[in-house]
């Protein structure tokens, strides 16, 4: 049993159900075998905080039950996983906008417009078409998820929520330090100010999951050779 609140990691494979046709998966070699692989994307077990709306309330209702090690199969209709897609959600933007943030458009790259993720279909005569519409919308969809681990001590979760905050780190580059009331982050020193709302969100998913008092963050600056 998965409760709300719990920190849980999985493997995944997302199938069209009509084509059968993978669409997005956690495990490296399935993704080399349906021609998906993407060299830039880390395959690894998704590290997921159960009940807070990371997965579909579809995909939870069919896995909540699961125990460690174990894989279920199931199937969301279009309506249960992304909804139909809108042609109102194919937007034109100007290039402009997007030269002023030093971005430059090309078909098929995905952007952030706003609070949404959406894709580059064409640019033209000085305008970009986006599509917000979820990548997975209009499809019906077949899940295969296998629940690897659901974290039992705040260690445990404490380095899950790591994996998940912060992968894009270079490996050896941090160290977490786990004690009985506080939990300390060693991160380098430099690195861009976006780090800031990834390091608030992290502090209060830790507060929200585990039982440490204090949450610190330490910076390691390295003289050049």
């Amino acid at each position: 049993m998965i409760n709300n609140n719990d920190i849980i990691e999985i493997d995944l494979v997302i199938r069209d159900k009509n084509t059968k046709d993978v669409l997005d998966t956690t495990i490296e070699s399935v993704a080399k075998e349906s021609n998906i692989y993407n060299s830039k994307t880390k395959y690894q077990p998704l590290v997921v905080i159960f009940g807070k709306g990371e997965l579909l309330k579809g995909v939870e209702e069919n896995i909540k039950d699961l125990d460690s090690g174990k894989t279920k199969e199931f199937s969301l209709t279009k309506d249960k996983a992304f909804g139909e897609r809108d042609s109102k959600l194919i937007q034109l933007v100007p290039l402009s906008d997007f030269k002023k943030e030093n971005i430059d458009p090309k078909p098929g790259m995905y952007i952030n417009l706003g609070n949404r993720q959406a894709k580059v279909l064409n640019v033209s005569g000085g305008r970009v078409q986006m599509d917000l519409n979820h990548e997975f919308s209009g499809r019906d969809l077949d899940y295969k998820i296998t629940l690897k681990k659901v974290c039992a001590n705040d260690k445990d979760k404490a380095q899950a929520l790591y994996t998940k905050y912060f992968f894009f780190m270079p490996e050896g580059k941090t160290k977490l330090n786990v004690s009985d009331k506080e939990l300390e982050l060693i991160i380098p020193g430099t690195l861009p100010k976006e780090i800031e709302y990834i390091k608030y969100t992290f502090i209060q998913s830790v507060f929200e999951t585990c039982n440490f008092s204090n949450v610190k963050f330490s910076e390691n600056y390295e003289k050049k050779q």
